[in-house]
């Protein structure tokens, strides 16, 4: 870990989007997949919606679910979500977004409240 510069185990922030399973989904997004299953969601991984994937989506209440590591503060990568937000509302899809920590270290937290309309 410390080769990817990770100083400490828990801190799968730092962990590059690259690194992902045979199943597409990063460590974190691996948690919440698994959080929202044992809860009775049934969410589609890495779900084409226009020309871009969304991390989840459920398809019949249009709502994609993107979980955003501190990338996502980056202003050049601030100005690209927000295109990816505005294609998503010309589609008419409701967009619940999960820090990366969050997803991590707290799966089990009660997400069907969030993924409510």
């Amino acid at each position: 870990m410390k080769d990817m510069g990770i100083k400490d185990d828990d801190d799968f922030d730092e962990l590059p989007s690259e690194i992902r399973g045979e199943d597409g989904m990063n460590v974190s997004e691996r948690k919440l997949f698994e959080a929202m299953k044992k809860i009775g969601l049934d969410p589609i991984p890495q779900y084409k919606i226009s020309q871009m994937k969304v991390d989840f989506a459920f398809p019949d209440e249009m709502i994609a679910i993107e979980i955003n590591g501190p990338m996502h503060d980056k202003q050049e990568q601030k100005i690209t979500d927000k295109k990816r937000l505005y294609v998503l509302h010309r589609e008419n899809w409701k967009r619940r977004t999960f820090s990366s920590s969050s997803a991590y270290n707290h799966p089990d937290n009660p997400y069907k409240p969030l993924l409510a309309p």
